[in-house]
């Protein structure tokens, strides 16, 4: 949100535009497919480190965790496809709508430098609202 709102207060949006240039294919879709991406990277490291964690932590707590190969496939093997759907639609929904919502928030300033945190902020805002009642939808949708 703050690049594409100081782009668009310098002026170099409007440049684009003048070139021919579509700012949607050219600012907003990498920006958005970065913004999956990354959630779906980040999410499935979260996940790997949790696993691992929970792995490593039962034997302080006194709990023998045994082989690490049947952990693995006892936690494969409790998954259902509507939870592999359900984790891969949230991620990826939640990237799509989070990169957007940014996008669209700091491209629709109107070239003044005070409304540049006044956009970041309701891009943040406007994401995590978004996020949450689409991941409750998805939920409600997957396991309902």
């Amino acid at each position: 949100t703050t690049e594409l709102a100081n782009m668009r207060v310098r002026g170099e949006v409007h440049f684009l535009d003048a070139m021919g240039i579509d700012q949607m294919v050219y600012l907003v879709l990498p920006r958005v497919f970065g913004v999956v991406m990354s959630v779906l990277c980040l999410t499935v490291l979260f996940v790997a480190i949790s696993f691992g964690s929970g792995y490593l932590l039962s034997v302080p707590l006194g709990v023998r965790p045994g082989d690490p190969a049947l952990f693995l496939n006892s936690v494969l093997g409790a998954l259902f496809p509507s939870d592999i759907l359900n984790f891969l639609a949230k991620t990826l929904v939640s990237g799509i709508i989070t990169g957007t919502i940014c996008c669209v928030e700091g491209l629709s300033i109107q070239e003044s430098v005070n409304e540049v945190p006044q956009a970041v902020t309701r891009a943040v805002v406007r994401s995590i609202i978004s996020v949450i009642i689409i991941s409750a939808m998805i939920s409600m949708l997957a396991y309902v």
